[in-house]
This record gives C-alpha cells, structure tokens and sequence, in this order.
C-alpha cells in the first residue's frame, strides 16, 4: 500500500484526466517525483458523489465534465448507453456504437454511460459521461467522467453523450500519439548519442597518432590515413546526433499543443 503522501500523489496526477493517464505511467511519475522531492501536496476531492474539480472534456471544447471516484454513493446507474438502447428498442449510434478507441492501437475504449440524479419537482435527471476504462467493471459501472449539464429526457443524454465520449477519445488518441512521439523521438536520440564514446575515442586515437608522428614512431602516411577515417567516422557520429535531436524538436513542435504528454514520452525512453 502506498504511503499517504505517496498516494496524494498519485492521484494528484490521475486527476482531472484518469482515463487519459493509465495507473503505470502515474506510478512511474510518482517514483520519480519521490526521488526528486517533488511529491504533489494538492489534490482536489474526487471522491463520492461531488466530484472533482471541472475541465473541458477535450481542448476547444467547452463542455465542462468531472471525475466521480464512487459515482454510485450519490447518483444511480442507469447503464451503458449500448445496453439501454436495446432496453428501451432504440435505433441508431446509440444501439450501435458501444465505445470509442482511445489509442491508435484500438487496445481501450471508453463507453458511454448515464446515471441519474434524485428527481427535482417530479422531474426525472440524469448525467451522462464516460467511464473509466482501466478501472471500471465489466457493466460500465464504478469510477467516471460526467458531464455538468442535467439532462431531463433519457433520450437527449444518451445522444450527448456519444458527442462527449467521440470528444474524449480523439483527445485519449491525441495524448497517446503525443506520448509514443516524445519515447520515439527520445530513443533515437538516446541511440544516436550512444555513439559519443566511440567519437571520443577516434579523438584520443588521432591525438596517440600525432605524438607517434613526432617521435618518428608513426609515418606521415599512416598518420594522414587514421585521421582521415576516425573524422569521416567522427563527422558520421556528429551527423546522427545533430539530426536526432533536430527530428526530436520537430517533433516537439509538432505536438507543442500537448507538450505535456510528449514531455512525458520523452523521460520514459
């Protein structure tokens, strides 16, 4: 079991996006920031039925949604929009889409779902949302992201509902691409400066053949060739890093509108 502050932490870095941030990658970002001394101290509630603190369901939209750790202590599930669909006879995306892919590799989805707040002057409300796809069970319940508007008529949730899941996948895939970006981009230049050494040591080697040279231990030509092959290697060596790290900001540049995923990518390679 995580220590208290070990656990603020993690959490702290799981909120307000958890689906967007699998456990292992929190974790890892927790270790690190224990060995740094730069363990989060904030982390809003998100437990029971207030939810977390609201952000836009995905960048540009202005769809605010919550995290709701135990939606079930103060709202009822009503169901996977899927399967109420099929209760109810529905025809369209509603019965037919179960979830949107949330990483280019189509490995998770997250589902729609619609609980349902106590009724207010006779009036049935429901929230509708996501749920969360690493820690949910099998039925759609447990931890997930719903939207603040109250929607009276079940039917009107559960179309909402795909437009914001449609929303939050695209911004999971974008997260995702930005992150295997940043490992990608980082791993090459990992590799190409591996070879930094070698350079180092065709130095050491031109410098061994110059000293040879003056003390008539090695000949002019034999002195011309080694230098001649360790800077063509030298300048190869150069080369590689130099495009490695210019490919690595491009690539920042490119996903400079989720910097922080990419970010991440890079100190994981």
């Amino acid at each position: 079991m995580l220590a208290p502050a070990l656990l603020a932490d993690y959490r702290a870095r799981r909120a307000p996006r958890p689906a967007m941030v699998r456990a292992w990658e929190a974790l890892e970002a927790t270790r690190r920031a224990a060995e740094l001394g730069k363990l989060k101290s904030y982390y809003p509630s998100v437990t029971g039925f207030r939810g977390g603190a609201p952000w836009n369901v995905a960048q540009g939209s202005r769809t605010l949604v919550t995290w709701f750790e135990s939606p079930a202590s103060g709202l009822r599930f009503v169901g996977l929009v899927s399967d109420i669909a099929r209760r109810e006879g529905w025809r369209g995306r509603e019965r037919d889409i179960t979830g949107y892919y949330m990483d280019s590799d189509c490995f998770e989805t997250v589902k729609p779902v619609v609980y349902q707040l106590s009724a207010h002057n006779g009036r049935t409300r429901y929230l509708a949302g996501g749920n969360d796809p690493y820690n949910g069970a099998a039925d759609g319940s447990g931890p997930a992201w719903l939207s603040l508007e109250i929607f009276e008529e079940l039917r009107d949730a559960a179309s909402e509902v795909h437009r914001l899941c449609e929303l939050y996948a695209d911004e999971a895939r974008a997260h995702s691409d930005a992150y295997s970006a940043g490992a990608m981009a980082g791993a090459a230049v990992r590799e190409a400066e591996s070879y930094r050494p070698e350079a180092l040591a065709l130095c050491a080697e031109i410098r061994k053949a110059k000293r040879g040279l003056a003390w008539g231990t090695c000949t002019e030509s034999d002195f011309e060739n080694i230098c001649e092959l360790a800077r063509e290697r030298i300048a190869e060596i150069r080369e590689a890093i130099e495009g490695a790290r210019a490919a690595r900001e491009q690539a920042r540049d490119e996903w400079r509108h989720h910097a922080d995923s990419f970010a991440d990518g890079l100190a994981s390679s």
